[in-house]
């Protein structure tokens, strides 16, 4: 692999040196020799390295060649066609030609990772392959973190760093012990103000290079390398920046960080979501430097957006809307919804002040919006999740005319759609609810519904009979009726509770049908 005699010259920053560049053409290097009073001929793809007084006795040339000099004395007309570097320095030509080796050795190395990197790139080979090519690259181990301290990769090294490196590695993020520490404050205070690598006195007082990593600016994590294999060379800022700029382009391609907004909290969230934290001890810490409080409980509400109708107009743009509605809330964009953690003083605001304008919002998007019970249990996030969402699935399908569902009022329905993937959940239905769905039929009666309002606000004959637009005795009337058909005591618990099972059971298996039955007026 050549390397370019410009490129060269580009490292020689320690030295007084200056390049004469006289054949554009004939500027790649692949091989570096010594200069010697007895050469007769020269590879134009071979830098030459000796004092400048060695030309003097050289037979004259009338071709270009690359050179790198001592320059203590004139350098002969007859190389006034080639491209030479002279160095003012009173180091030898021995040395010198040593540390030129170590340079072209290193440039043909960073050429040959950043292919790698590249073919990592566009053959997506993922986030930690890269890494492992940037540890090849820099030669001392390195950690690509989020913005909340969550390990996202990190390169491998079986030796042990120090004590709160280690401690990162081994739970994927730093303890608050770490994140509370003034140092560690400092360090990344001094970080977050530059808009390039940072070479810094590390937590365990290691040398560390850290540089921040964005995306449209912004702040999605950083990258830190330690001092551990090897001492830093000069050229290992340059080579941080460049793995930077890999990083960034392949976390493009990622969706989660194409919708976040760069808050500590959102990556931490995410991992929650997927299960991906264990440690209850942790977690909680974490969730209680979020500074939301939780004294009274947390909810999952989620925005469905499969139906969204306006798929033009950017989720983030639709995250920030809805932040604008329920505004004392955690959100982010996760497999394509919109994902809120509200605590109870949040959920009361709902439904006593923005529910109608949320309910508003809900249909002029055609969106749904589902809410999870109570979390006990931050480390099964996931669980939560699958709640709101199956409250919008079970609300929608039942063909029940609302935006707004809530888990709390679908348990039931989701208890029964689970089993009757293993059972005919039918035949655990009362049967003389059959009995009364016949009658219904045959005399074109509305007992049924009755039944189903009767039993679903208590057993209250005042309440029903309103819903129902008749009168209490009314009520009465057909109350006495069902129990006649029916042959049922409907002052017996278990058999109302079978019976409510059993209304439950034909909505979810015959929906068509039974809300039929229950919206005949």
């Amino acid at each position: 692999m050549n390397i370019d005699i410009k490129a060269l010259s580009s490292k020689l920053v320690q030295y007084t040196h200056k390049l004469i560049l006289k054949n554009e053409k004939s500027t790649k290097i692949n091989l570096v020799k010594l200069l010697l009073s007895e050469m007769k001929s020269f590879d134009p793809n071979t830098l030459y390295v000796g004092d400048a007084s060695d030309l003097a006795n050289l037979h004259p040339i009338n071709y270009p060649v690359n050179l790198l000099c001592i320059n203590h004395y004139k350098v002969p007309d007859y190389f006034k066609n080639s491209n030479i570097i002279l160095i003012d320095t009173d180091k030898n030509k021995y040395i010198l030609f040593n540390e030129i080796q170590d340079i072209i050795f290193d440039l043909k190395n960073i050429d040959i990772y950043m292919e790698e990197l590249l073919d990592a790139l566009i053959h997506e080979k993922g986030i930690q392959h890269i890494i492992d090519i940037g540890f090849k690259l820099v030669g001392n181990p390195i950690i690509f973190n989020d913005t909340s301290s969550k390990i996202i990769a990190n390169s491998i090294c079986n030796k042990s760093i120090g004590h709160y490196w280690d401690e990162h590695i081994k739970k994927g993020y730093f303890s608050n012990n770490a994140m509370n520490s003034a140092k560690f404050n400092r360090i990344w205070e001094k970080v977050d103000s530059q808009n390039c690598p940072v070479m810094v006195k590390g937590i365990d007082d290691n040398n560390m290079i850290i540089e921040k990593v964005t995306i449209d600016n912004v702040l999605i994590g950083y990258i830190a390398v330690t001092e551990a294999e090897r001492p830093f060379k000069d050229r290992d800022i340059e080579l941080v920046s460049l793995l930077c700029d890999v990083i960034e382009t392949q976390m493009r391609n990622d969706k989660f960080y194409k919708y976040t907004k760069g808050t500590t909290y959102e990556s931490f969230l995410k991992d929650l979501l997927d299960n991906a934290v264990t440690d209850k001890e942790l977690v909680m810490n974490k969730i209680r430097s979020l500074n939301f409080d939780i004294s009274l409980g947390v909810y999952i509400l989620i925005f469905d957006m499969n139906q969204y109708s306006q798929k033009k107009i950017p989720l983030t743009y639709l995250r920030y809307k809805i932040s604008g509605i329920v505004q004392e809330s955690k959100s982010l964009i996760y497999n394509n919804h919109i994902v809120l953690l509200i605590n109870h003083n949040t959920k009361i605001s709902i439904f006593e002040n923005e529910f109608e304008a949320l309910k508003k919002f809900l249909k002029k998007n055609n969106l749904y919006a589902g809410l999870s019970n109570c979390i006990t249990d931050f480390t099964n996030l996931q669980y939560y999740y699958k709640q709101s969402l199956k409250a919008i699935e079970l609300g929608v399908s039942l063909n029940i005319d609302k935006v707004f569902y809530i888990y709390e009022d679908y348990v039931v329905y989701d208890l029964l759609d689970s089993l009757s993937t293993y059972e005919n959940i039918e035949r655990f239905c009362h049967p003389s609810l059959h009995l009364l769905i016949q009658y219904d039929r045959k005399n074109n009666t509305c007992l049924t519904k009755s039944l189903y309002v009767y039993l679903m606000n208590n057993r209250n004959q005042s309440i029903s009979a309103n819903i129902l637009h008749i009168h209490r005795a009314s009520m009465f009337y057909r109350i006495d009726k069902i129990k006649q058909i029916m042959k049922i005591d409907l002052n017996d618990p278990n058999i109302i509770h079978h019976i409510y099972l059993s209304l439950h059971i034909l909505e979810l298996m015959h929906k068509n049908e039974f809300i039929f039955e229950i919206n005949k007026q």
